[in-house]
């Protein structure tokens, strides 16, 4: 990070950074986010709790001048340089990533009616609240830009508060964040995967390849997309890749129930959990009915059921675990507020709309693959397709949080493309001095400590035709006479302030220089890039494979395995408990009593889901590197368990 934020306390003073650079100009009696005139009595109440943040920036344009003060890596680690992204593209992004709507069929399966709406209503409440509560948390912190480094921040004020030492809980804050954050895409990422290769089987069902191969087809497909450096590049990736496909794949599932309405065949939906299992048997003929009732047996919904569905919709609402990331690219951060009500003006009520429509039309039949839900017609062929080109997208955004965070520690800068960083100039290079008669070297006026200022401010001040070396390098190394032992450490720091390269005379660092720009030439930053993405998507690929089986709806269970271990966190409650943290007045009882509330709920089934889904993948596992070579997929109406089982199909729904 590139600067922390300190606190000061029983003091009522705030600094605020200008322009990005220079020394911090006291506020006094302001708070550090002012959101209007009442805000400023709130000022002495935080005197009081002894916690004003200090190096705040002011606005937007000072963040944008900050920003263009500095494209190094490091300060690229920082997000300074990376406020190019305009407010559609986020917001392209946000909405891409985050919209499933489809999925929330199998999260009703799950848990059924009453549970489910009950998920749906609080989910499309709280995760909204805390998307707006990121964009506050990214404001009292403008100068953090990721999620792991508000973490730590927010551990480093408590312990601040309590007389601890802050760096140390900063370090271990922001370390536990990162590994939640690196597990729960990570695995968001396997996940895909799965879903890319059993779409590439459902579109060439009739191909000798096994899964284990179509997942390398689907790696093979991805990694070029992969190569999109930021959220910033991948706007357009967003608009033709995710959205695109998003409202095709939403057209054609109300295409295919309006299509089948399967409430009007037979058997029918069911939404009591008591789905039956097919024990093997043929093709049911004549007494269909009886023969399905034989050939089934009950297993009824539990708590385990309940809390693997309320994680998946964690899952389906996932997305907030890279806000700060996104909010560290936009060139107008203010604008969050607009971002969060174009995803959900969007989302929310697709979620009500497919979640609703699908789980009464397939009941708790509904599978995550939603597409084996529907007819083997020309518009499901369709669908999946689009999904295919769906899933690249996917990939790419659920590795990038991870990958960007990997490139900038190794240095490689996510703005640059193709031009490597130049080698460091020699360490004894000199530095250009204005070609004045060199003062005789016991003269009085040359070598007092004022006559050596002035001295130093000429050689810093620019003008033409001036080229000779200082005469210390001239002479090989630096000369030094006991007038000189007169210069200050003052002179010395200030001329290294002005960037100028001290001569050294040391001969081991002139070798190790020289020896340096002997070595091998940096690569360009996207061969690093295309080196450390293909690495990353390799390790992801081998855990897909880890987990393939042809043994049940798996993927619920790995997306519930997902939204417990950090969409849950991300999503629900974390954003509150950074706000606690950080925050620069008291919040009010009202509001930290929900916050309080919120924290609590989601703890709870944060562990509670990570159980169920644990206990859910082992069961349907068939073991490591065991999964089968082909999958044999099921459409409508093939299952014993689908509504339209018994009935059959409309004529026109299998054109």
């Amino acid at each position: 990070m590139a600067t922390s934020d300190a606190y000061v306390r029983g003091t009522a003073v705030a600094s605020v950074t200008v322009g990005g650079g220079g020394a911090p100009e006291p506020q006094h009696n302001l708070p550090a986010i002012s959101r209007g005139p009442s805000d400023l009595g709130a000022v002495s109440g935080a005197a009081k709790n002894g916690l004003i943040p200090l190096n705040v920036e002011a606005s937007d344009a000072g963040v944008a001048r900050h920003d263009k003060s500095s494209s190094s890596p490091r300060a690229a680690a920082s997000g300074t340089p990376l406020r190019r992204a305009p407010t559609w593209a986020i917001t392209a992004n946000s909405l891409a990533f985050m919209c499933v709507p489809r999925a929330i069929p199998a999260c009703f399966a799950q848990t059924g009616w009453t549970v489910g709406m009950l998920a749906l209503v609080y989910s499309s409440v709280v995760t909204y609240d805390t998307g707006l509560v990121l964009g506050e948390v990214c404001r009292l912190r403008p100068k953090i830009g990721s999620y792991p480094g508000l973490c730590g921040e927010a551990l480093a004020a408590c312990a601040a508060r309590r007389g601890w030492s802050p760096q140390a809980w900063r370090d271990a804050g922001a370390g536990c964040c990162l590994v939640l954050q690196f597990a729960t895409y990570y695995l968001t990422t396997v996940a895909e995967l799965i879903y890319f290769e059993q779409f590439f089987g459902q579109l060439f069902d009739q191909s000798r390849l096994c899964q284990w191969q179509w997942l390398l087809v689907a790696a093979a497909v991805s990694l070029p997309v992969l190569q999109l450096p930021t959220y910033h590049e991948t706007r357009w990736a967003a608009a033709l890749l995710g959205l695109l496909p998003l409202a095709i794949n939403v057209a054609v599932m109300f295409y295919e129930v309006l299509l089948v309405r399967p409430w009007r065949c037979q058997p029918g939906p069911r939404y009591d959990g008591l789905l039956g299992v097919a024990d093997g048997g043929g093709a049911l003929s004549g007494g269909g009915e009886e023969a399905l009732s034989n050939a089934t047996s009950p297993q009824g919904r539990d708590l385990n059921d309940v809390f693997l569905g309320l994680s998946a919709f964690a899952y389906a609402f996932g997305g907030h675990g890279f806000y700060p990331e996104e909010i560290r690219e936009m060139s107008t951060p203010s604008a969050w507020p607009s971002v969060m009500n174009w995803t959900y003006g969007v989302a929310i009520p697709l979620y009500w709309a497919c979640g609703i429509v699908g789980y009464y039309a397939y009941g708790d039949f509904s599978w995550s693959n939603i597409n084996l839900n529907f007819p083997r017609n020309a518009a499901n062929t369709a669908s999946i397709g689009v999904q295919v080109v769906q899933e690249v997208y996917f990939i790419l955004v659920g590795n990038l949080v991870m990958m960007l965070d990997i490139e900038m520690r190794l240095g490689i800068d996510p703005t640059v493309c193709c031009s490597a960083p130049p080698d460091p100039p020699p360490r004894h290079e000199s530095r250009p001095t204005p070609p004045t008669q060199p003062p005789t070297p016991h003269s009085p006026a040359t070598h007092t400590p004022t006559a050596r200022l002035r001295s130093i401010a000429s050689e810093d001040e620019p003008s033409a035709g001036r080229s000779a070396p200082w005469p210390e390098a001239a002479a090989g190394g630096r000369a030094h006479t006991g007038a000189e032992e007169e210069i200050s450490s003052r002179e010395i720091s200030s001329r290294a302030a002005r960037s100028a390269p001290l001569p050294v005379a040391r001969e081991e660092e002139d070798a190790a220089a020289a020896a340096a720009r002997r070595g091998w030439p940096r690569p360009p930053p996207w061969l690093l890039r295309l080196l450390v993405r293909s690495l990353f998507l390799g390790s992801q690929v081998f855990v897909a494979q880890l987990l393939l089986s042809g043994e049940g709806d798996r993927l619920i269970a790995v997306q519930s395995l997902i939204g417990a271990i950090g969409m849950t966190a991300f999503t629900y409650f974390l954003p509150y408990v950074l706000l606690i943290a950080l925050a620069p007045v008291p919040l009010g009882a009202g509001r930290l009593a929900w916050m309080t509330l919120n924290i609590a709920a989601g703890l709870i089934v944060m562990f509670a889901g990570l159980a169920s889904s644990v206990e859910e993948l082992y069961s349907s596992s068939s073991g490591f590197f065991d999964g089968e070579c082909r999958l044999e997929y099921t459409y409508s109406p093939e299952s014993p368990d689908d509504p339209c089982f018994l009935s059959g199909l409309p004529h026109e729904a299998g054109r």
